[in-house]
């Protein structure tokens, strides 16, 4: 909800939403980077846990504290590059040279770590310039706890969100030999990088349509996402195996119904980013938006726990492409009923 909150905010308001959303997200780094690390440090093993947790936190820094939503709000997403893109680049490179006088891989987490705190430091100074009494309210504990609160609901339908899009993968570990998991791997990262798109432009749009009120942006940036995926569908049902057989050998390309399946879900994700960031969120409809989403993760185990549809790649990724439509309905015909209300 930051994109939609900064567009919509006055210059003047957006250093203390800029402060409040560190402010609560620090908090959110160290609850999450905790249990994380007490999760590796089981699943790893002894072997080499300092690597997985060393890498595991700076992950989380870097993603918790990101701040392309700001840049994006603030109609200046090109600044991602130097905030964004540009420490991550930072921490590969200085980690491949460490490993490459010998020092272990362990040291890529801190660099993370440290180049990652530094742009947030850096985009304070440069970009929000926060006043002390932007400081003092926003870590005022009642402020942060009450933010926790009234936003419960996005909490817990971006957690569903990301249980429902990590589920696939995990599946198919769980159901499928290593070959045809391999194969479905090659699908999933095919799926990773066009989602990435979508979602990027979709940001952007978001930002254009909460500056207006009214919802002829709103239909706008719909069609153009809309058609962003449809876009995908058709590359990737009809290149899919050629991409993933390129991109990671001939072994592990897709067949042409997982490419299919893949393609059906990159376009269904196209609809649900429209419904949800064009239309709910900017009306403030997030217990639908979490309805929508576990309609999707409860229909995805119902295909492949229930229905036993995860056994092979292109019957999990149709099991995944029918979940995302199952959500997509359900969140259009909400999007539809607050249109309608509100004309």
């Amino acid at each position: 909800m930051g994109i939609t909150r900064v567009a919509q905010a006055a210059p003047s308001e957006r250093p203390l939403i800029f402060v409040d959303s560190i402010a609560t997200r620090i908090i959110g780094c160290f609850v999450v980077a905790a249990a994380g690390v007490l999760l590796l440090w089981f699943v790893v093993g002894p072997d080499e846990p300092a690597i997985a947790v060393s890498v595991c936190i700076g992950f989380i820094v870097n993603t918790g504290l990101a701040l392309n939503w700001y840049f994006v709000g603030t109609g200046q997403p090109w600044k991602n590059l130097i905030y964004g893109t540009l420490p991550l680049l930072s921490a590969g490179l200085i980690a491949v040279v460490l490993m490459l006088f010998g020092w272990s891989s362990f040291w890529y987490g801190p660099a993370l770590v440290i180049l990652g705190s530094a742009s947030v430091a850096a985009a304070l100074v440069a970009e929000v310039r926060p006043s002390k009494s932007n400081w003092n309210t926003a870590f005022r504990v009642a402020r942060i706890v009450g933010y926790y609160r009234t936003e419960f609901a996005i909490f817990v339908s971006q957690s569903v969100t990301a249980v429902y899009t990590a589920a696939p993968m995990a599946l198919a570990s769980g159901t499928m030999n290593p070959g045809d998991a391999s194969k479905f791997a090659s699908a999933d990262r095919i799926n990773s990088i066009s989602t990435t798109g979508i979602t990027t432009v979709g940001k952007v749009f978001q930002a254009w349509r909460s500056e207006a009120g009214g919802y002829r942006r709103a239909h706008v940036s719909t069609l153009i996402t809309a058609a962003l995926g449809l876009v995908g569908f058709f590359l990737i049902t009809c290149f899919g195996g050629l991409i993933t057989g390129v991109l990671f050998g001939a072994l592990y390309a897709i067949d042409g119904t997982t490419a299919f399946g893949v393609g059906l879900y990159i376009f269904g994700v196209s609809l649900r980013y429209s419904a949800i960031r064009y239309y709910l969120v900017p009306s403030g409809r997030y217990n639908e938006v979490l309805a929508g989403t576990a309609i999707s993760l409860v229909t995805l185990f119902a295909l492949v726990v229930v229905l036993g549809l995860g056994n092979s790649p292109a019957s999990l990724a149709l099991s995944f492409a029918l979940s995302e439509w199952a959500g997509v309905g359900v969140l259009f015909v909400v999007a539809i009923i607050s249109v309608r209300r509100a004309q």
